[in-house]
């Protein structure tokens, strides 16, 4: 009889058979970490508060106010919500739109719902689930719905966030009588004026020309820029534009919808209205409505930089306010409100070249990493009037998977690109891949047309970073989650985590976690699942214990776990040929404190699954003592 230690490497291996794996690593993790090259169970969770959030939490976010308070912020697809000092606020913005829970496709073939869009062109509505990007601005949170615009929360309860996006300037309401449009019989609101000039009859196609309905606004700002809309419907021939300081726009000839000019105010009043061309036949209902241009109000995402400006990325151009998705805006120093590029300010915008749509970026202390669904930019501060900042491109095949599929850990960006691979990439450095055994595992496995909601996020305290993904082997939610212990270089998972948002500590002493049934957690706070039990595990793969081919008996453990709590399972399963079956099987009750435990196991190899439910447990598991009787057999 002798006796062998095991120390098996650190991380887990799911991209090689069990046999090759026992040489080498474990073969499964669940609730277990990797930590200074052993493996220990992870802290337990504690519910926030009992109550629960509406929607599915996409967007997490936090930080501390003036007075020292922590305040969260909680992004869910129909609800904005903060958390102060142990109370929830439901601020949710009144201009705001919910979004869609689930994914409904991709760009392209398959986008939305059946017959949504055209073959193989991208869908015209959203067809990703609702996500939140929040910073904060001094101890203002500013708030970003994808595909919304801009709100701002100045630290005050219950008040609902304003928006940043557009100022109104102006509304009417317009009716029609006789299903007739832009004549004599029209009520219109006081103010607009009717040009009967070329217009003798009812717009039934038999006027001479174009017929105009105008009004003049007042109070307008030079150089800023303003947007008319005109919403109808019953077009039954000719067009209809919009007019901005007295110039159309393109005339739209559909049945019904909106056209819309947008234009730079040359002094503080201008004329606005709509125009109907000579073949016009139909009635309009119209609102028309005057915006001041300021904040674009269609932002992918956005962030706060060091030099304190709002950056939006893939939003609205600004000269003519169409949405670009490589478009990237900022306002002035210092200001939430001041979006108009002047010669007196630090206000801008950036078209950046190359290819993708922007996806999202994060901030460092040296700049940004910026990511679209195909590329990775770094931004620089430059200072220049002429040129504030500086985008340099750093690689490309590399984007971004999803708004939320990045974080920072230290100077380094990790993340998850569209095609599966997990990336690196530190500050002034070139991205790099991260050769991982449990990516094929989970590239496969993620749920059709739902990766836009895996969530990616640090826990600095174990120099980890993890991504929460939905498998679809459990459904079409954020069911499992990987995560990668930097300081090693390995990996854990698959563990059973359902989070749809984790946010590490930040400003706050604990991680935090959202449950798709909107519960709220402090992570690696305790030892338990809210005071309920806590389950984990961990399994190797085939160990070949004696050289030569030949069998063993095994005897006996002496346990190594430290600050064990709770019992342990123990079980022992021994096969005599790599692809041959499980034999025999052992299974044995490790107590806290045991120092010997008997068993009988026996075959030419080993695999052992260590695991616990209680609450609470922990354990830390050091090199496997066994002892091992060679039985000759070959």
């Amino acid at each position: 009889m002798a006796r062998i230690n095991l120390t098996i490497p650190p991380g887990v291996v799911l991209d090689d058979t069990t046999y090759t794996v026992g040489q080498g690593a474990w073969a499964s993790a669940d609730h277990v970490r990797f930590w200074r090259g052993f493996p220990q169970v992870i802290g337990g969770w504690e519910i926030l508060t009992v109550d629960t959030l509406s929607g599915k939490c996409r967007g997490l976010f936090n930080w501390r106010d003036n007075n020292g308070s922590l305040n969260i912020a909680f992004g869910t697809h129909t609800n904005l919500y903060i958390y102060i000092n142990g109370d929830f606020y439901n601020i949710t913005p009144s201009d705001f739109v919910s979004g869609l829970e689930d994914g409904t496709g991709g760009i392209g073939f398959g986008t939305g719902t059946y017959s949504t869009g055209s073959y193989s062109q991208p869908s015209n509505e959203d067809f990703f689930p609702l996500t939140w990007s929040f910073a904060s601005f001094g101890q203002t949170l500013i708030a970003n719905p994808r595909g919304q615009g801009l709100w701002q929360w100045n630290n005050d309860g219950a008040v609902n966030p304003v928006t940043i996006s557009r100022v109104a300037e102006l509304t009417d309401d317009l009716t029609y009588a006789n299903q007739t449009a832009f004549d004599v019989v029209w009520t219109r609101g006081t103010g607009w004026t009717f040009d009967a000039t070329n217009d003798q009859v009812d717009c039934d196609g038999t006027q001479s020309a174009d017929s105009d309905v105008t009004r003049s606004v007042t109070g307008l700002t030079v150089g800023k820029w303003y947007r008319v809309t005109v919403q109808f419907s019953g077009r039954l021939a000719g067009t209809i534009a919009a007019l901005g300081g007295s110039t159309p726009d393109t005339a739209s000839s559909e049945t019904e919808g909106e056209v819309y000019v947008t234009f730079k105010a040359t002094g503080t009043s201008a004329t606005v209205g709509a125009r109907a061309d000579a073949d016009f036949v139909g009635s309009v209902d119209a609102d028309f409505v005057v915006y001041e241009l300021n904040a674009p109000d269609q932002v992918t995402y956005m962030t706060v930089t060091p030099q304190r400006q709002v950056m939006a990325y893939g939003c609205n151009e600004e000269a003519s306010d169409a949405f670009n998705p490589r478009c990237i805006r900022y306002g002035d120093f210092e200001t939430v409100s001041d979006w108009v590029t002047t010669s007196s300010n630090n206000a801008g915008e950036i078209i950046l070249d190359g290819s993708g749509a922007l996806v999202a970026a994060r901030e460092t202390a040296y700049g940004a990493f910026v990511w679209t669904t195909n590329e990775l930019y770094f931004r620089e501060y430059v200072g220049d009037p002429a040129q504030t900042y500086r985008f340099t491109l750093v690689g490309t095949g590399c984007g971004l998977l999803g708004p939320n599929a990045a974080a920072v850990l230290g100077q380094v960006a990790y993340w998850m690109s569209p095609d599966g691979q997990f990336w690196q990439c530190p500050v002034g450095g070139a991205p790099s891949r991260i050769v991982s055994p449990l990516q094929d595992e989970v590239a496969e496995n993620i749920t059709t047309s739902q990766d836009a909601k895996i969530y990616a996020a640090s826990v600095a305290e174990f120099n980890e970073v993890w991504w929460f993904y939905p498998d679809q082997r459990d459904g079409s939610e954020n069911s499992r989650a990987v995560a990668y212990q930097i300081t090693d270089g390995v990996w854990s998972g698959l563990h059973t985590l359902a989070r749809t948002a984790f946010l590490d500590a930040s400003a706050g002493r604990y991680p935090v976690g959202v449950s798709p049934s909107g519960l709220a957690y402090f992570h690696e706070l305790g030892q338990a699942d809210n005071g309920g039990v806590l389950s984990w595990s961990i399994e190797t793969g085939d160990i070949y214990v004696a050289e030569g081919g030949r069998a063993v008996m095994l005897r006996n453990i002496w346990p190594n776990i430290e600050g064990q709590q709770g019992a342990v399972t123990m079980t022992v399963s021994t096969k005599f040929y790599p692809q041959g079956d499980y034999v025999s099987d052992a299974v044995k009750t490790l107590a806290a404190g045991d120092d010997s435990v008997d068993f009988r196991s026996t075959g030419r190899m080993v695999k052992m699954r260590f695991e616990g439910e209680a609450a609470p447990t922990s354990a830390r598991f050091g090199p496997i003592s066994l002892d091992v009787t060679t039985r000759g057999r070959r």
